[in-house]
């Protein structure tokens, strides 16, 4: 008797025998490391959209940087980490603006932003400066869900409480003490 349930088994089993028997077949042709190497750093480059500047001129370091950074410092299946919440991160420098738009006030300077992200969110963000691929951060571990944009409103409209309160001599100290609480150094404070 015909059991369908038996027979896609079977067949799913073969797929998966063939499938590993190709990748077998794949892995003994590759006998340089060299090419493994340039093959994960084409996979990062791809992930993240990273093109050479001019063909042969391979890519941007900051790809090698997360590369050797995986070699060296990870435990874990390759794309599992590539593609997880907190794996690496790498945009270019003039994305910044988007990624952290409230302190858009205070610079529109790739550099300074990433600066000030680090400083008050805690991060862990690097800027590379190439003048042949272009600006571009990058992190070994980033995760958005890892930290809470600043309301830079809010902060705003305490500054003008404070300043309000200030000009009729009532006293500030509990909201001076919240504005100190989101980080920001008195030049900081001062453009927004």
């Amino acid at each position: 008797m015909f059991d369908l349930d038996k027979e896609l088994e079977e067949y799913e089993r073969k797929r998966e025998e063939e499938r590993l028997a190709f990748l077998q077949k794949c892995h003994d042709k590759i006998t340089d490391g060299g090419t493994v190497y340039q093959g994960l750093a084409f996979i990062i480059a791809h992930r993240f959209r990273i093109t050479e500047a001019y063909h042969g001129s391979g890519f941007h370091d900051v790809v090698y940087r997360i590369l050797n950074h995986y070699i060296d410092e990870v435990d874990e299946d390759f794309q599992t980490w590539l593609h997880k919440d907190d794996g690496p991160f790498i945009r270019p420098a003039k994305e910044m603006v988007k990624i952290f738009p409230e302190f858009k006030k205070i610079s529109n300077n790739p550099r300074k932003l990433v600066e000030i992200a680090n400083e008050l969110y805690g991060l862990d963000l690097h800027y590379d400066h190439c003048e042949y691929h272009g600006d571009y951060v990058y992190s070994y571990s980033f995760d958005f869900n890892s930290f809470t944009p600043i309301n830079v409103n809010e902060v705003v409209e305490l500054k003008n409480e404070i300043a309000t309160l200030k000009k009729y001599g009532n006293p500030t100290d509990e909201l001076e003490a919240k504005l100190e609480s989101y980080g920001f150094s008195p030049e900081q404070l001062e453009m927004l």
